[in-house]
């Protein structure tokens, strides 16, 4: 008996060193996150890893100023142990477990929730269900023999698992008991706040793209800014979004995404200014009032109207408007920095905008009809906004493109068609007198495509596209 406890304390003595050679600090980065601009600090990050290690995209919402990113390096996937699943908020600690453990995790919504032990080979050790009101609880856990083993919390709208690794010798029944219960109210909303100080992990091996996307009130307002940033972190530091409000004439509030110059690249000054960054709409913008596909715009329409895709209104609310070219220049004639529908101090992208953007990555825009791989950078990651099969799409630019479709008065008659396909851009830019520059993505391949449009007659509408904004001044 004595020589299995020795054998099993080596094991055990063999495993916590793994565990915690992976957190050691070469090992994990700490990112730390500020605000600057017209805030009162940040509500809410959501950090989503581009190049998931595990085969799934993961991502981790951090809630308040206090709350710090530790990204868990490559040494613990050597070892299967993984004390917290990518994608949850469920912590196990100590872990390994001696005596007991704490679990820790968020029930989203008031409900039934159970709790469930695997052992190594899938079978069920213990489960138990109760009602829980929605926040955040502690459970103990004990009398777990010694092992691995699998903890699963299920919800109706969550699902959290995480490895645990029990040393115990004092081996009884297990019992999970409720230790503590923290009433969050509306803290999913964006609109309030969690003060915490605990640590949130992601795992992250060396090179994976990170996205941070960031969001916070304004001084004296209850509205939203919006940031997004993109990050390849090697370090521990502080990231720092700088809050830009966008928010449009109906109230609507964007998130915003500054491109840098990446460091050590030439850029092509063609069709640029001095400066080394862009600040963009993340999202396609959503402004005015809803027209019937059936219906024609010009000039005499009043105000500002857009199409929804198949006249359903909660395609607007995801994609973005289709706006035809005059609609969205507000009838004015092509400068680079008109404002049309964009909110004020923005204007709607012009053909130097975008080449500027290509400029940034380093493509030369001199002669620019279409690049291979860039398209590809632009694209939302997946096949929820983009039919399958989405090829190359990677959102390393941050600049998540959807498949909005396109409107189209022509010989098909007044229709929405490619939704999930394309997701294709009006500029402000005449391409020639006749014609204006748009540019477009599809989910078939990773290009970027820029051709001209034909037909902005003024007494009548042809065509209608997806829209992005850009800062000025930037």
């Amino acid at each position: 008996m004595n020589n299995m406890k020795r054998i099993f304390t080596i094991i055990f003595i063999l495993l916590v060193g793994v565990i915690t050679k992976g957190q050691n600090p070469q090992d994990t980065i700490c990112i730390s996150f500020a605000a600057s601009g017209n805030t009162h600090g940040i509500s809410t990050v959501k950090v989503i890893n581009l190049d998931s290690v595990i085969g799934n995209t993961g991502s981790v919402t951090l809630y308040g100023n206090n709350e710090k990113l530790l990204l868990v390096g490559d040494s613990l996937f050597t070892t299967g142990i993984k004390p917290l699943d990518v994608t949850s908020g469920l912590t196990v600690y100590p872990n390994p477990m001696n005596e007991r453990s704490t679990l820790n995790f968020i029930a989203t919504e008031s409900g039934n929730a159970g709790i469930t032990i695997f052992d190594i080979s899938g079978k069920i050790i213990f489960q138990q269900s109760e009602y829980l009101l929605q926040g955040s609880h502690a459970f103990t856990i004990s009398g777990v023999d010694q092992g691995m083993y699998l903890v699963k919390v299920t919800g109706k709208q969550y699902c959290y698992s995480a490895k645990l690794v029990s040393s115990s010798e004092n081996v009884g029944n297990i019992k999970i008991e409720h230790l503590s219960f923290s009433p969050a109210g509306s803290y999913l909303k964006e609109t309030n706040i969690i003060e915490d100080t605990s640590n949130k992990i992601l795992y992250y091996k060396k090179g994976n793209r990170l996205e941070y996307k960031a969001t916070s009130t304004t001084f004296g307002g209850n509205k939203f800014d919006k940031a997004v940033l993109m990050d390849v972190p090697t370090t521990s530091k502080t990231v720092t979004f700088n809050f830009v409000l966008c928010q449009d004439r109906d109230g609507n509030n964007y998130f915003t995404l500054t491109i840098v110059k990446p460091s050590g690249k030439s850029k092509i000054m063609l069709y640029s200014t001095s400066n080394d960054t862009i600040v963009w709409m993340e999202q396609n913008i959503n402004v005015g009032d809803t027209v019937m596909g059936g219906t024609i715009l010009s000039d005499t329409n009043g105000g500002i109207k857009k199409y929804c895709y198949n006249n359903d209104p909660n395609n607007c609310n995801i994609y973005g408007g289709l706006y035809p070219w005059r609609e969205l220049m507000q009838f004015s004639n092509y400068t680079d920095t008109v404002e049309g529908i964009c909110p004020s101090g923005w204007h709607v992208s012009s053909d130097n905008d975008w080449k500027t953007l290509m400029n940034f990555q380093n493509i030369d825009t001199s002669s620019f009809m279409a690049d291979t791989v860039v398209g590809g950078k632009m694209k939302e990651i997946g096949t929820i906004h983009w039919n399958p099969p989405n090829v190359g799409a990677t959102d390393s630019l941050g600049f998540t493109a959807l498949g909005g479709g396109v409107w189209a008065n022509g010989s098909l008659g007044n229709t929405f068609y490619e939704m999930g396909q394309e997701g294709t851009f009006y500029t402000s830019s005449y391409y020639n007198i006749n014609f204006v520059t748009v540019y477009e993505l599809v989910n078939y391949n990773t290009y970027l495509y820029r051709f001209p449009e034909a037909d902005i007659n003024p007494s009548h509408s042809n065509s209608a596209y997806s829209v992005r904004c850009v800062k000025n001044n930037w």
